[in-house]
């Protein structure tokens, strides 16, 4: 059996950051609570509202640890073990810690990683240049939610899958998978191996 070295993404993969970010403007009074989550980057322009408010929105709920804690999926879990089982390395690299509160950002999603994968993964990167990441560690499949990565991922000879969001419909990359789940992701891979 070859190698399998995996990158994951965090947000929008494996945690459900834009709809926690949605949440965080509710409370904030940002918007009405029947008010749609946003299906872009920017949602302080769905919201008509100034991006510093939307910025305080997210600061606050960092803050309180509101916007970095979930529980992931059981049957992503599940599927995450199926792939350890058969051999797989895991390494998250997340864009995230680069704005207000990174300190903090950067501890929480340790402690995040380490509570529900503990042992299970062999590093954590904050990056921004995944591409960069993959040909360091000699990545040969990943998953993530943003079309930019997942292009600068496959530049760097990646098997690539995308997450499947709103905010990414606007095109699927040449050779790109899309997936719905962590389950999908890692039958996709595991059926590669099998055969």
């Amino acid at each position: 059996m070859s190698r399998l070295v995996l990158i994951h993404d965090i947000d929008d993969v494996w945690h459900p950051w834009c709809d926690l970010a949605h949440e965080a403007s509710i409370i904030a009074g940002l918007c009405e609570a029947d008010t749609p989550a946003p299906n872009t980057w920017h949602p302080y322009e769905a919201y008509g509202c100034p991006p510093q408010d939307w910025f305080a929105a997210l600061d606050l709920a960092t803050r309180t640890g509101f916007l970095h804690q979930s529980e992931p999926q059981v049957a992503d879990l599940d599927a995450f073990d199926d792939l350890t089982d058969a051999g797989a390395e895991h390494h998250f690299v997340t864009a995230r810690g680069f704005m207000d509160n990174s300190e903090l950002i950067r501890e929480i999603t340790a402690s995040w990683l380490d509570t529900h994968f503990d042992g299970k993964y062999e590093t954590l990167t904050f990056s921004k240049q995944k591409g960069d990441v993959a040909k360091r560690i000699s990545a040969t499949h990943a998953i993530d939610d943003n079309l930019g990565n997942v292009e600068d991922l496959e530049r760097a000879g990646v098997r690539t899958f995308l997450m499947d969001k709103p905010w990414n419909h606007e095109r699927t990359p040449a050779g790109v998978t899309r997936v719905k789940s962590i389950r999908e992701f890692a039958d996709a891979i595991l059926e590669g191996v099998t055969q």
